[in-house]
């Protein structure tokens, strides 16, 4: 039995092949299709090429044949393999159509996988524009509590070194917050060492007039 040469050398020997394509291979009432081109070419070199009586199509359709040369009527022969090739193409579609639902279904999946990786990022870029905006609003804060009009970018960092600052909450009421920074925490604690010094000084002044005064 002669077989059929394909263009890279190889020679096809099963009767029943009547050609291929980059991702197809075409038999006698049906059409193959391969996803990955690397098993295409190994069907065609250890199926086709020389194995083809290994193959579930070759021994269906050859079943047909045996099966049609027992019979004398034409039309019924004919009918008989049109069924054959209509029941494979049938199961063919069927198999496809499992594989685009499982296609789908992954896609699907690979999606709401992004969309939870997107709301993720979403999530993140919100929270990281809340704390700069935050951080602004302190920096606003600061500035004016200290008459800044203007500062250099440049000098951000050496800035929020001279001007720490803190938020207290109001002592009488706790849904306001007082905004002290450095300078004022120093002049608070500057002038309560001032007051410290000048409640001591009176009282040594006191007791000094009290040790004049005569018995």
């Amino acid at each position: 039995m002669a077989g059929k040469e394909l263009n890279m050398g190889y020679v096809i020997k099963c009767p029943y092949y009547n050609g291929d394509k980059r991702r197809t291979i075409s038999c006698e009432g049906c059409i193959k299709f391969f996803n990955d081109l690397d098993k295409k070419k190994t069907h065609l070199l250890n199926v086709c090429q020389d194995n083809y009586k290994s193959c579930n199509y070759y021994m269906q359709l050859q079943a047909v044949y045996d099966e049609s040369s027992k019979l004398e009527d034409k039309e019924a022969i004919s009918n008989m393999r049109l069924r054959f090739y209509n029941d494979s193409k049938e199961r063919r579609i069927k198999r496809l159509i499992q594989y685009i639902g499982i296609v789908e279904r992954n896609v699907a999946s690979n999606i709401e996988i992004k969309q939870r990786e997107i709301k993720k990022l979403q999530g993140m870029v919100k929270i990281a524009v809340s704390r700069e905006s935050i951080a602004l609003m302190e920096l606003a804060a600061v500035m004016y509590q200290n008459g800044i009009t203007e500062i250099d970018t440049g000098e951000l960092e050496s800035f929020r070194q001279n001007y720490i600052f803190k938020f207290e909450v109001s002592p009488e009421n706790d849904r306001i917050l007082i905004l002290k920074t450095a300078e004022r925490i120093a002049e608070n604690d500057d002038r309560g060492i001032a007051e410290e010094i000048s409640d001591a000084g009176e009282k040594e002044t006191g007791d000094s007039e009290s040790e004049k005064q005569p018995i």
